[in-house]
């Protein structure tokens, strides 16, 4: 995802080893009554290059978990880290063909 310049700045609090923290929000078009870093319930990583910084959505706080070791997994990563019969990412394919039908 890459974000409007003119109309918003984004940033990522509070990340994780990974690279994985929250996504906050200023938004630039209402000048009376701006958001300022706004926690808007989103999981996301940046990435930094020469020519732009783009950011990954890794799906909604709410929806992650944390393991024994520490590690917070993501709807990201749980899907694609599970194929198989009983596999969120299985599950998650036949919801979306039942919908389409």
């Amino acid at each position: 995802m890459r974000p409007s310049l003119d109309t918003a700045m984004l940033d990522v609090v509070d990340a994780d080893a990974r690279g994985i923290g929250d996504l906050v929000v200023t938004t630039l078009s209402n000048e009376y009554m701006p958001l300022l870093r706004y926690r808007i319930g989103d999981l996301c990583s940046r990435t930094v290059q020469s020519y732009r910084t783009a950011y990954v959505i890794h799906g909604r706080a709410a929806d992650a978990f944390h393991i024994a070791a520490g590690r917070r997994v993501t709807v990201r990563t749980s899907t694609r880290r599970s194929p198989g019969p009983r596999g969120l990412h299985t599950t998650r394919s036949r919801r979306k063909t039942a919908l389409l039908r």
